[in-house]
């Protein structure tokens, strides 16, 4: 079952989440979380193709901007925002598997 794309973004999802989850209740915030977000979502990008990849960047970036850096899933868009929203797509494009060649 994992060979499916839509199980790996399943799982990368539910990864990502827990992750946030284990900062938030440890009291880890700010740079801390998103680290570790970031660092999860990092992992899964090898896992799946770039649109996948590119699925749980926006996903990791949303969870780390709305309960690492701010309280209670608040998004907010201000430049250092918008720093990690980059620096999280770079690395879904730089890292994330190209599709398979058609036949």
């Amino acid at each position: 079952m994992l060979e499916q794309e839509g199980v790996r973004l399943g799982i990368g999802g539910g990864l990502l989440l827990a992750a946030t989850a284990t900062c938030v209740a440890t009291g880890i915030t700010g740079a801390g979380a998103t680290a570790a977000v970031f660092a999860v979502a990092t992992l899964l990008f090898r896992v799946v193709r770039k649109y996948g990849a590119l699925l749980l960047a926006v996903t990791g970036w949303a969870l780390a901007t709305g309960f690492g850096v701010n309280e209670l899933g608040q998004l907010t868009f201000r430049g250092p925002d918008l720093v990690r929203l980059l620096v999280i797509v770079a690395g879904a494009i730089a890292l994330g598997r190209r599709a398979p060649a058609a036949p």
